[in-house]
């Protein structure tokens, strides 16, 4: 088992023990972070929150939480870190549809038993239902419950060296918020164009499924184009008319070095 003090560092699944080369880190929730706080956080480091495609996945993961203290949510319960797994809106039952944000194929789960049960929880965490009781299942919860033992970042490397840029979310109908406490709207996928300071169009992002995006850049000012999945993409040069294109959203972005600039893309209609 590896101790808690060693999972808040980031560990390898070594590709010579049968792993992905991958890196992990768990961290435990001291202060009511919510599954899509949590999320934000790991975007912001690089990441994303850990991916699960196998038992032996699951089984490295679990070990890096196999503490009292990852299952000791706001709720008593045995509530454990979160994973990135997620079913999206409209599903016609809680146990169908689930995905994981990177795209990866959904080959594997570990659910506990009679879980998922509430179509309104539409974020996976780890879960034993008894409280400081680690275990490798799963259950859903909220994307707004702060009742979370922690969660677990994944990436590809260790490093994150080149630290300068951009990363957000996407939302329809969003009244207000921060990048912390975002959903006040339906997350949408989006495409966001990036403009340098003299209108020359650096990149053009799409979004995972539930809008979130992220972009490394050279320190500098930037515009951020983004478009609803359907509508059409302004052009490669910035221009006065693609940024009073019906559907899209405009951000002015500053970033700093060895800093990620949070941004959050709010289309403000519930028809973008």
């Amino acid at each position: 088992m590896i101790s808690s003090a060693h999972a808040q560092d980031w560990v390898q699944w070594d590709s010579a023990n049968g792993g992905n080369g991958h890196w992990y880190k768990a961290v435990i929730n001291t202060n009511g972070l919510t599954w899509s706080q949590a999320d934000q956080i790991a975007r912001s480091e690089g990441g994303h929150l850990a991916t699960i495609g196998s038992d032996a996945e699951n089984q490295f993961v679990f070990s890096l939480i196999n503490s009292p203290e990852f299952f000791s949510g706001a709720s008593y319960n045995g509530s454990g870190p979160a994973i990135g797994g997620y079913q999206p809106d409209g599903e016609p039952a809680p146990d169908v549809g689930w995905r994981w944000e990177t795209g990866e194929p959904w080959v594997y789960s570990n659910w506990a038993p009679g879980q998922p049960d509430i179509g309104s929880e539409t974020r996976a965490h780890y879960f034993s239902g008894s409280q400081n009781v680690p275990a490798p299942t799963w259950n859903n919860i909220s994307p707004t419950d702060p009742n979370l033992g922690g969660y677990i970042i994944e990436r590809e490397s260790k490093t994150n060296s080149t630290a300068s840029g951009f990363y957000g979310q996407a939302f329809i109908g969003v009244s207000g918020g921060t990048m912390l406490s975002p959903l006040l709207g339906t997350p949408t996928r989006t495409f966001v164009s990036v403009y340098d300071s003299k209108g020359k169009m650096v990149g053009r992002i799409p979004s995972n499924p539930v809008g979130q995006f992220f972009s490394y850049q050279k320190p500098g000012d930037y515009t951020l184009i983004a478009t609803h999945s359907a509508k059409p993409l302004p052009s490669n040069k910035l221009q006065v008319a693609s940024t009073n294109s019906p559907g899209s959203v405009v951000v002015q972005v500053t970033v700093y070095p060895n800093f990620l600039t949070p941004v959050q893309i709010n289309y403000q209609s519930a028809t973008p």
